[in-house]
């Protein structure tokens, strides 16, 4: 009985030993997933402010390209010719808006990106870059006065419909898109660009909204995938 009573105090003590090492172990580790929380808290800190700094960055650069397109159009819908001078169609469907337009008031004209294999189906836009901002300022006025514009009168072959924008950079391209699908989908009548900035407005008379970002759709226009309505006005 001596020995039997021994031995259950030696497991006793034994039961209370491991179970003040699982309390150390038990503490040790809550006080490591504490630190280990701490770090992840911090980590995310640092790829949010990572995320945000990239993301003002991308802004600027956007921003610094389109104002250095300031003094350039982009001109779809005219049929390409072979060996054609960019510069004399230029001309030509300036004056055709009303615009005279020189040789000497032409920075550069040219067509954008490599030459299609179906370029009479769909051929590539024209990059004008003017030596004045202000003649881009009549040719637009001029061109929005005059629509719908074709090609008639400009190049040879099958008349198409001509459009002459702002210049905008690849992201505002995909903005503007964006903000055109948005805001037809919620009933907002006006979406167009002044100045590399877009802007839509829901009806006549009410004030626009600037379009920065996709934040700024979300916000002021709504969630994507929404059913469509009326038709946008550019």
């Amino acid at each position: 009985m001596r020995l039997l009573r021994q031995l259950v105090y030696d497991l006793k003590k034994q039961n209370t030993d491991i179970g003040l090492k699982l309390v150390n172990v038990s503490e040790t580790l809550e006080h490591k997933l504490v630190e280990f929380d701490k770090k992840i808290a911090e980590r995310d800190n640092e790829i949010l402010l990572l995320k945000n700094s990239v993301s003002e960055l991308q802004h600027r650069l956007n921003f610094s390209e389109q104002e250095n397109m300031r003094s350039e159009l982009e001109i779809f819908g005219v049929p390409e010719e072979n060996n054609e001078n960019v510069s004399h169609v230029v001309m030509l469907t300036a004056r055709k808006i009303g615009v005279q337009l020189v040789d000497s008031e032409i920075d550069e004209a040219f067509r954008a990106g490599a030459r299609r294999s179906n370029a009479v189906e769909r051929p590539r836009s024209i990059i004008l870059r003017l030596t004045r901002r202000s003649k881009r300022s009549d040719i637009l006025k001029a061109a929005k006065n005059r629509r719908p514009l074709t090609s008639e009168d400009i190049v040879k072959g099958t008349s198409s419909k001509v459009f002459i924008n702002e210049r905008l950079t690849k992201t505002n391209k995909e903005l503007f898109r964006n903000a055109r699908i948005r805001a037809q989908a919620h009933g907002f009548r006006f979406c167009w660009i002044r100045n590399g900035t877009i802007y839509v407005r829901k009806a006549e008379k009410q004030p626009p909204i600037p379009i920065r970002s996709s934040a700024d759709l979300d916000d002021n226009v709504g969630p994507p995938g929404a059913p469509a309505s009326d038709t946008v006005t550019a």
